[in-house]
């Protein structure tokens, strides 16, 4: 993976792309007991997982993805 010339978006290379996602420091940085989180990691609005702090995504198509998260 590389990221673009700005240093803001991560290039992950050619399809299909695993990418694995890990918010496991995030809980224990604050503490927090549970893994409540939401993930939007293909930006279609629709949460693709939830109470999961790791996971790896396969993406199929080349284009730009927002992903997003939230802690309900």
């Amino acid at each position: 993976m590389t990221y673009n010339d700005n240093g803001t978006e991560i290039i992950a290379g050619t399809v299909p792309a695993k990418i694995t996602f890990d918010a496991t420091e995030v809980f224990s940085d604050f503490s927090l007991p549970d893994y409540i989180i939401l993930w939007d990691v293909n930006d279609d609005g629709e949460m693709e997982r939830q109470n999961t702090a790791s996971f790896t995504y396969t993406y199929t198509g080349a284009k730009l993805y927002n992903v997003n998260i939230r802690f309900p």
